[in-house]
């Protein structure tokens, strides 16, 4: 600070992120104040819900396309749950179509509210009688999302050979190679954390006992959304159920999208749910507050909210920020670790120390001695790669040193760092070989560097075993 060029740029959208995300706030609570008239906390606890998610703070706090497709997703539900309740006059169908155009070139799965939108207003259509004025307004509407959106369509079309892109995206993120059923239910406690509180490059998990809460909280609002629409159902109260259905469909209607996308490749976050949040968010706090009686709904938001928010609050402190530090300088090398020497232009791999595996977790421990000889210029990547007793290749990681976090151009000269790794296995040996190659630090593909030995001699990898 004062912040220039690109971290000037960085932090401006980072601070327009978080305008964003309150903005998504104010509009859940706005949504449900206007499907639920009659439930005075129920909007507070929907509200809550939002603000004090930990993963909607991080994202809000970042810089992406989800921000806007969250805050767009939550007015679109706004303005079709009041066409449902109270009409369709021009001035709503004409923001509408703004939002809805917005929406379709912020994200693809902006597209995912144009079904929802069209059912509702063939409800709207139905119970007015207004069929033709509606039908009218509803092409307006498409003409308008079209005026702002199809020319990022069209272009699509011309530059790939289709409408979305969908299939050069995933070229580009790589096809998924395991699609069944059996593996999207494994990737499900991901999805789940990853709409809490999954950090990072959904790499940076909270304490179980956060999930735990999380878990309750869901299973119990779930249960009292089943238990609420049994009491409806019962009482013959159908009218009840419009603008709540309203809001499932399009939940639904996300999640297919999801699914879909989850099949061609490797997406399942439950953070791409975000552009309902407000939907998912009202419909928890209706299933929370159905298990309270109406003189306790008022402190309802506070044993629901206060969890999230100290988890929120000490995420960046206790999970975050450590994930990110570098690896620790040490005042000289451990007994067990074995001297290498191996300098590669102003970096030098001093030893390494590779641990014994753990049978039961598949794990591979090693640690890597690295100290800069001189200030260095360019970037160096890693490949790890354990080699069992027939040389075949049972684990492998490509890293930077530091996961990233220790930048050789920003190493100070002769200071020794601990950067230590955990490879996975693919089967349980205690006979492993450790290979470790330094990778050149031009170009986009691994290519490895030659190295010298404090001899001369050259090296290109380094050995070690477990």
């Amino acid at each position: 600070f004062p912040w220039r060029g690109t971290v000037l740029a960085v932090h401006v959208l980072r601070l327009f992120g978080v305008a964003l995300g309150a903005g998504s706030v104010t509009l859940t609570y706005a949504l449900a104040r206007t499907v639920w008239p009659e439930r005075s906390w129920l909007p507070v606890l929907a509200a809550a819900l939002v603000a004090f998610n930990p993963m909607f703070i991080f994202l809000s706090a970042s810089v992406n396309n989800d921000n806007l497709i969250v805050f767009l997703g939550s007015w679109a539900l706004l303005l079709n749950a009041r066409v449902l309740r109270d009409g369709l006059p021009t001035r709503r169908a004409a923001t509408l179509a703004v939002v809805l155009g917005l929406a379709a070139l912020t994200k693809l799965s902006g597209l995912t509210l144009l079904p929802v939108t069209g059912a509702a207003l063939a409800v709207h259509a139905h119970r007015t009688g207004g069929w033709r004025r509606t039908l009218a307004t509803g092409l307006g509407m498409a003409a308008g999302v079209l005026l702002i959106a199809g020319w990022w369509y069209a272009r699509n079309l011309r530059l790939y050979g289709e409408l979305t892109g969908l299939h050069t995206m995933v070229a580009i993120a790589g096809p998924r190679e395991d699609v069944s059923v059996h593996a999207l239910v494994r990737e499900l406690p991901g999805f789940f954390a990853a709409y809490w509180a999954f950090f990072g490059a959904a790499s940076i998990l909270a304490d179980p006992l956060a999930y735990r809460f999380f878990g309750a909280i869901s299973l119990a609002a779930v249960a009292g959304l089943a238990v609420w629409l049994y009491r409806q159902v019962s009482a013959g109260e159908h009218e009840g159920l419009l603008l709540p259905g309203f809001l499932a469909l399009q939940v639904a209607v996300t999640l297919v999208a999801l699914l879909r996308w989850t099949l061609l490749t490797y997406g399942s976050q439950g953070r791409l749910l975000f552009p309902v949040i407000g939907a998912i968010s009202g419909l928890m706090a209706l299933g929370l507050l159905t298990w309270l009686p109406n003189r306790l709904h008022p402190v309802a938001p506070a044993p629901v909210g206060a969890p999230l928010l100290l988890v929120a609050a000490i995420s960046p402190f206790r999970y975050i920020a450590p994930a990110y530090e570098p690896p620790p300088a040490v005042a000289a090398l451990p007994a067990e670790a074995e001297p290498i020497g191996a300098r590669y232009g102003a970096v030098e791999v001093v030893a390494v120390r590779v641990g014994a595996v753990d049978l039961a977790t598949r794990r591979l421990p090693a640690t890597l001695y690295l100290r800069a000889v001189a200030p260095a210029d360019d970037e160096m990547s890693l490949y790890l790669r354990a080699a069992g007793p027939d040389g075949e290749t049972i684990g492998r990681l490509f890293s930077y040193p530091g996961g990233g976090n220790l930048p050789v151009t920003q190493m100070e000269t002769g200071v020794i760092y601990e950067d230590t790794y955990s490879l996975h296995l693919s089967e349980p040996r205690a006979d492993v070989t450790l290979e470790i190659t330094v990778g050149e630090p031009a170009g986009e593909q691994f290519g490895a560097a030659v190295g010298r030995l404090p001899d001369g001699t050259p090296v290109t990898t380094i050995t070690a075993r477990a």
